[in-house]
């Protein structure tokens, strides 16, 4: 790109690339299903929701939140990927 750089979203397009926000949301999505599929890492994750769907009145498939008292907890790889996780099943619950 050289002295003339236009700038970080003309780059993007001119690169046809994703921006570093995409990537890393696409990333962690990646590394949340896989961890929540693994046999042998699956307990680092939290236990799934104990309470019961209204309309179906099947157990729910997503995961207790942990319970954070602050931000950088909140913002650590164990809740993040959790929240992903929940996103990711309360989507594919909504398409059935």
């Amino acid at each position: 790109m050289g002295p003339e750089y236009p700038g970080y979203s003309n780059a993007l397009n001119l690169l046809n690339i994703p921006t570093l926000e995409k990537r890393r949301e696409e990333l962690t999505a990646k590394f949340s299903k896989k961890l929540y599929k693994s046999e042998r890492h699956r307990d680092l994750l939290p236990a799934k929701r104990t309470t019961k769907k209204i309309l179906r009145n099947n157990p729910s498939e997503q995961l207790k939140e942990p319970d954070y008292n602050t931000d950088r907890y909140q913002n650590s790889a164990i809740p993040y990927c959790t929240r992903i996780i929940n996103d990711i099943i309360s989507e594919a619950e909504i398409l059935l």
